[in-house]
């Protein structure tokens, strides 16, 4: 009985508004870029070689192969033997630092790729194999859109963790999503940028003390965003499986 209970809450979150796909591209808009976009990643991680190990994995298997990935790592122990394996199907650039917050790794993130498209995915998630595929798609359909926010999905999808991780997700999604698709906020677990925007406007994830503490980087980001009148556009089909680990406790906060 409990575990019907879970099942019909996540039904009740799984929105019609959070399946929806984009209108279909029209023939002019087409030609977001001038040529086929290059696809940077952007992976921040902190003491989670395993997770992230499997998130290389994930980009590894990808049917449109990623044209770069900055890793930036700030964990305590640095172990690049972990790493090295993946250099071999990704062109992996390594870039360990201090640990002065996660908006300061974005950043050092941001500031270092070379593609036309930078994409962000957490690293205790996995990407669907065509992810960065429909990122690029989704960009050249939408040349208004600064930024893609991109479905998370918690996996297991069975587990009771998953279901209110689930719930929590589409809960935010929906307070903060219009009926135009668009946002005024997002999530770095799956998000990607018009890297010409992020460049030409120097935009940056937040990184002071009160961030890096409490969280929230992203602000200054949609801040930066929103005043420049730039879209951030919601896109389901960009798919990544959250595998976080996620206690009870936290759901009672």
């Amino acid at each position: 009985r409990i575990g019907k209970i879970f099942e019909n809450i996540l039904i009740f979150y799984d929105h019609s508004r959070l399946q929806k796909r984009s209108l279909p591209p029209s023939m002019t808009l087409k030609n977001s870029f001038l040529h086929a976009p290059k696809v940077s990643i952007v992976i921040t991680t902190k003491d989670r070689y395993s997770s992230l190990a499997r998130c290389l994995h994930s980009l590894a298997r990808q049917r449109k192969k990623p044209d770069e990935v900055i890793l930036v790592d700030a964990s305590v122990n640095k172990d690049t033997s972990l790493i090295n394996p993946f250099r071999k199907d990704l062109p992996l650039t390594y870039k360990g630092v201090n640990d002065a917050g996660i908006g300061y790794q974005r950043n050092i993130g941001l500031n270092s790729v070379t593609g036309d498209i930078v994409a962000m995915i957490a690293d205790d998630c996995e990407a669907r194999s065509t992810w960065i595929e429909n990122i690029i798609q989704v960009h050249q359909s939408n040349p208004h859109a600064s930024a893609i926010q991109g479905r998370i999905l918690a996996d297991p999808s069975g587990s009771l963790f998953a279901i209110l991780e689930q719930v929590r997700l589409d809960n935010w999604l929906l307070k903060n999503l219009d009926k135009r698709n668009q946002l005024y906020a997002l999530n770095t677990t799956n998000v990607s940028f018009k890297t010409k925007v992020i460049k030409q406007q120097k935009l940056q994830f937040g990184q002071t003390s009160f961030n890096s503490k409490y969280g929230g980087e992203e602000i200054e980001m949609v801040y930066g965003l929103s005043v420049l009148d730039k879209v951030i556009h919601y896109e389901p089909k960009v798919k990544v499986y959250y595998r976080g680990e996620t206690k009870l406790l936290d759901y009672l906060r």
